[in-house]
């Protein structure tokens, strides 16, 4: 046991494998009432969740690079107070550091996944920031942010994704993005030749509303997904050890 109360068994399970897969690194650690509150205040996650995501952000955290800055962060933290966790709520994690989630950590889509969440590899999130920026992968929140996201990682946008409830998208899908999309997704086990019959399929304008260009505008790609379990697809459950996770 360590001055954190950390034992040894917690510190090993940092960083594991499960089945030879790779697994969030955790530390085991439950919220103080404090905490617990201010996150349900932000996100609908259930409480358990919450307590998950704690102990993922904890061990997101220890397992960084940054050493120095991490000593620095938590005696000052200690120094505040010494109660429960509210002495670490002080701690951050990188936009970089949000990725080694395993969920995210193989997908074929990484890069776009980390531009459609709006991640930057160097911006730094507290527990409360990590906890809003999870809050699209709850089961149990909204589906137009989760159809956002779904868009903009096919688009794999360079700028500034826009995945917040009220934005104006105004982009459309054109045929080599969802090819590209698609190729990486089934990892090359489709031919060229299979993943364009997929494509022009998807582009049938019997089937889908196109626009003047022959692309698929993000409310024609909202009137499909709305017909879909994108709450399932696009999301975590926290409540088992290892999850597939996103699409």
């Amino acid at each position: 046991m360590n001055s954190n109360g950390e034992s040894c068994e917690d510190l090993a399970n940092s960083s594991r494998m499960i089945k030879g897969r790779y697994v969030t690194p955790s530390v085991k650690s439950l919220l103080d009432p404090e905490m617990l509150e201010k996150a349900r205040m932000i996100a609908d996650f259930p409480v358990a969740d919450l307590h998950v995501l704690w102990s993922r952000f904890r061990g997101l955290h220890k397992t960084t690079g940054n050493r120095e800055q991490l000593d620095a962060e938590l005696e000052a933290a200690e120094e505040v107070d010494t109660s429960g966790s509210t002495k670490l709520a002080g701690l951050t994690i990188s936009g970089a550091d949000v990725l080694r989630q395993h969920e995210f950590v193989n997908h074929p889509l990484k890069k776009s996944v980390g531009r459609a969440l709006g991640l930057k590899p160097d911006q730094q999130l507290d527990f409360f920031g990590f906890v809003q920026m999870m809050a699209l992968m709850n089961v149990m929140g909204p589906t137009e942010p989760k159809t956002k996201f779904m868009f903009h990682m096919l688009k794999d946008l360079e700028e500034e994704p826009l995945t917040r409830v009220g934005s104006n998208l105004t982009e459309s899908l054109c045929k080599e993005q969802v090819s590209v999309a698609l190729e990486k997704m089934t990892g090359g086990q489709l031919e060229l030749e299979d993943i364009e019959k997929i494509v022009e399929h998807i582009f049938d304008p019997e089937i889908m509303d196109l626009d003047s260009d022959g692309n698929i505008p993000y409310e024609a790609f909202l009137k499909i997904v709305s017909k879909t379990d994108v709450s399932s697809s696009i999301s975590f459950n926290l409540g088992v050890s290892f999850s597939g996770g996103l699409i």
